[in-house]
Formats: C-alpha cells, structure tokens, sequence
C-alpha cells in the first residue's frame, strides 16, 4: 500500500519493502526511469534486494501516484526532492539502486549529499552530457525496428528513446487489436505501461508540464563533476545497450566506479532479466560492508520467475 510523503515540490508516493533477510539490515532507495513508477522494481527486484535490507520504492514526481508539478524535473532538482523524502523517512545513509534516468539523479544526490550514500548501483544509465538527446543520433537499425512495429518517430525536435516513450503510451490507448501488435511486436510495453492510466500520466506529463526540457538537462550532472563521486559505484549495462559510451565515461572518471555487463540483455534488464541483474547488484552491496557474495547458485532455488528479455529492451532514456 503507497503512502505519500509531504514534500515542498509535491506529495510523492512511496512503498517500503520489509526485510526478509536475518542479520543487520542496510536501507536501500531505488530509483525508476521516466515514464515508469514504482512498480518497475516491485514485482521482481525489490523482493531480492529485500533480503539485503529495508527497501523504499518511490514514485517519480508526475509519475506513479505522486503529484504532477508543472517543473522541477532536472536531475538536480529531483535529487534535492531525494533529499526531503530521506529526511521524513527518517533515513541518514542509505545505498541507492537506480535506473536509466533514475541514475542521473542518483548521481545528482551523491554530488549534493555524498555523506549520506553508502554505495550506488546503476542500471543502463545515460549521461545526456556524454549522449545528448537527439532525434538523429540513435542507431538506424534500432529505430527502423522501432518503425516497423508501428511507432511514429518523426519529430526532429524530440529525442528518440523519447519519442518511443510516448508512441508506446499512444498505442496503449488505442484500440485493443492494434495495442496487442504493438505489445506482440515490443512486449516490454507491456510491463512499462501496464494499464491505460500509467499511458495517460506519461502523455499527461509530457504534454502539460516541463519534463522533457528538465530531464534532458544535465543540470545537478555534468562530466567535469564526476571525478567529485567517490562513493563505491557498481555500473551495469545490458550486453545489448546503445549507452556503451555513458558506462566508458563512469569508468573512467568516477574514482570508484566498476562497470559490470549483463550477458544477453538490453535495457530494461532489471524488469526482464532480475534475478541476474539482482544477484550482481546485491554481492556488490554486500562487498560494501564487509559481507560474502550470495553467488548464483545460492539463488538457483528461488521462487521468483524471471521472464524472458524484451525485444525492445535495448531503449534507453
């Protein structure tokens, strides 16, 4: 059950996760991408990270259940808002676990606030300073597979991964035989939008607030600063992802920061591929305080089910 968190910029819902783990319990705050809430961690991820620590799942500010001001979208700005939700909770330091868009914030608050993150993983994030938005710059292939699944991605003044975001959002309106093509043809679809009314927040945000010239800022994120990062940084990115540049320059210039490949998997790999992107991030955790790895064999009996990869899983916002 959500609760919400009274913050100066919006009210933000928020799910704890209880630990199911035995001995001292870490905190741990995951962070989604755009266009999704919450839920992108709650069905898999969240219950293995649960036996590492005490987890909170939060909705984005016009995302999820979470209030839809008209700006404060940076990633700067959103990490401040980080910063508030961790004061009402009532958490000191804790280790942040971030996707995508998600991980720029991440990287936003351990420049605003390194002594109160322990650790940070991220999951196929891309650095806009490094990979600007554009609608021009994603491989041709991938945006002609995008097309011949039906998505329209002719608006030269919009990034495509965008684009992508809100034709999908677009289709899940629409009438249930095309929709379910368009699932058949990308079926990550349908776990980012599960339902028409996370379609009708996404297109609602884009169209009435800040999001899209916020979001694609690097403000609260610029390379030069990277070097400032300290904290221990686990970096994952899928075998398939586009943002192979992004994972180079965390490599290089975050003091701390390893980058790991998850064999096989595009983007979306923490929704489609979470046991294995779970057990890499969590013996990473577990490095950082001084505990052994879990391994993979020690989770070969889990009662979790991991799905099958997506086909569209190498789109990255």
């Amino acid at each position: 059950m959500t609760t919400r968190a009274p913050l100066s910029s919006a009210r933000v819902s928020y799910v704890p996760v209880p630990y199911t783990g035995s001995g001292r319990a870490e905190d741990v705050v995951m962070i989604h991408g755009l266009g999704a809430n919450l839920g992108f961690w709650y069905g898999a991820a969240s219950q293995w990270f649960a036996r590492f620590g005490r987890v909170t799942l939060y909705d984005l500010p016009g995302h999820g259940s979470s209030d839809m001001p008209v700006s404060g979208y940076s990633p700067g700005q959103l990490a401040e808002g980080l910063s508030e939700l961790l004061d009402y909770l009532k958490l000191d330091r804790v280790h942040l676990v971030a996707h995508s868009f998600g991980g720029m914030i991440a990287l936003a608050f351990a420049l605003q606030q390194p002594e109160r993150v322990k650790s940070i993983v991220l999951a196929d994030v891309r650095l806009w300073e490094v990979e600007p938005p554009s609608a021009a710059r994603s491989p041709s292939r991938w945006v002609q597979r995008m097309r011949e699944a039906g998505l329209r991605l002719d608006d030269p003044d919009k990034d495509v991964s965008f684009q992508v975001l809100v034709e999908l959002a677009q289709h899940r309106l629409q009438s249930r035989d095309k929709g379910a093509a368009l699932l058949t043809a990308l079926p990550a679809a349908q776990s980012l939008f599960r339902g028409p009314r996370a379609a009708q927040r996404w297109l609602q945000l884009v169209e009435t607030t800040n999001i899209y010239d916020e979001a694609t800022s690097s403000e609260g994120v610029v390379v030069a600063d990277l070097p400032k990062i300290e904290v221990p940084i686990m970096a994952a990115y899928g075998e398939l992802s586009l943002r192979k540049r992004s994972a180079q320059t965390l490599e290089r210039l975050c003091p701390r920061c390893e980058v790991k490949l998850i064999p096989g998997a595009g983007h979306f790999f923490p929704l489609t591929r979470p046991r294995r992107f779970s057990v890499v991030a969590i013996d990473f955790l577990r490095s950082q305080i001084g505990l052994p790895p879990i391994g993979v064999r020690a989770t070969q009996r889990a009662d979790i089910r991991e799905p099958a990869d997506a086909a569209m899983s190498d789109m990255a916002l």
